[in-house]
């Protein structure tokens, strides 16, 4: 068994500092710089299981490095009150216990030396965010080998600085990957279930015809539902636009090779064209979006003539309505897509 034992990093300035005092952002740049040499020294091997504190500070730290090292889900954060127990029977039973092959545990001094030293027969200094790793072959022994002990210096700023920005390089493209998954389901979901809706009740087939009031009323339902959707969007557009500027400016800077995925995207002006229109995705937003608003505005102004009994002009009026909220849609979508690219953002930014 391979241990990390760390010391978490350091509290942000209270006056009543308790269990509850979060770390300082010096702290949280110190416990990334850790996690770079955690990871470093871990080489090919995985942490199984993270043990903290139950302190605000230490299962911060602890959280902070499972981020940094990319761990997956099922490693969780385990609350474990024996890390704050002077004895380390508690705390040597449960390890016993355990069947992973690298542990991480997170205290506080002097607990965590204390361990160490009953592990190891070795006394070492931890400062704060500080890391000991002993290989663990009997717990019941004092004699268990120290690999090495590492406390934050200021020789770590170039390395954290790029810890850092790898951290929030990837953190943005997780961003990035889940903005894009909620468009897609948005997409998916949204016209599918109007395209039903407005199909369904506006047959005239009379064993199937819709009630005019409830298709009247649905109709204004879905097409205030889509209009909240479509805000929804603009406003997870600017956020999508920012992630994307956001990863360009991490690529220059972590010079990654060929340039970086980001700053490789075609622009849309070069994009294919399908009937002589370039292909980007804010146009298919506007027919996606500006379609299905059509479609609601047609079962409105369909159920309303049917109300009124005027049949007179029964197809006419509600396609001429929902021609034009389409064409408003497209043109106001194209005009937002013109905003966000003078003020640096779009498919081009």
């Amino acid at each position: 068994m391979k241990l990390f034992l760390m010391r978490h990093a350091d509290k942000k300035y209270s006056e009543n500092l308790d269990e509850k005092t979060p770390l300082s952002e010096d702290g949280k740049k110190k416990t990334i710089c850790m996690a770079g040499i955690i990871k470093r020294e871990l080489k090919e091997e995985k942490i199984d299981r993270i043990l903290s504190s139950p302190y605000s500070h230490a299962k911060e730290t602890a959280e902070l490095i499972k981020h940094s090292l990319g761990l997956p889900e099922e490693v969780k954060v385990e609350e474990e009150k024996s890390l704050l127990d002077p004895s380390s029977s508690q705390l040597k039973n449960i390890l016993k216990k355990c069947n992973k092959k690298v542990i991480l545990l997170i205290g506080h001094n002097p607990q965590i030396t204390e361990f160490i030293r009953v592990l190891s027969g070795k006394k070492v200094t931890l400062h704060r965010a500080g890391v000991c790793c002993i290989n663990v072959n009997n717990l019941s022994q004092g004699d268990n080998p120290v690999q090495w002990t590492r406390n934050y210096s200021e020789n770590d700023i170039r390395t954290c600085s790029i810890e850092l920005l790898q951290l929030d390089y990837k953190t943005t493209n997780d961003y990035f990957r889940q903005l894009s998954e909620i468009r897609f389901k948005l997409l998916a979901f949204v016209p599918l279930v109007s395209g039903s809706a407005v199909g369904l009740l506006t047959l005239n087939d009379k064993d199937q015809s819709a009630h005019p009031e409830g298709a009247f009323l649905l109709g204004l339902f879905g097409l205030f539902v889509t209009l909240g959707v479509v805000f929804y969007e603009l406003r997870n557009s600017q956020f999508y636009d920012l992630a994307v500027c956001r990863a360009k400016k991490l690529e220059r800077q972590l010079k990654m090779p060929l340039g970086g995925l980001f700053n490789g995207r075609p622009k849309h002006t070069n994009g294919p064209k399908i009937f002589g229109l370039t292909v980007w995705h804010d146009r298919g937003l506007a027919l996606i979006y500006g379609t299905t608003l059509a479609g609601w505005s047609y079962l409105i102004i369909h159920s309303f003539l049917q109300i009124l009994k005027n049949n007179t002009p029964f197809l006419v009026v509600p396609i001429i309505v929902a021609l034009f909220m389409l064409i408003i849609s497209v043109i106001e979508f194209a005009r937002l897509e013109k905003d966000r690219e003078q003020n640096g953002g779009g498919e081009d930014s």
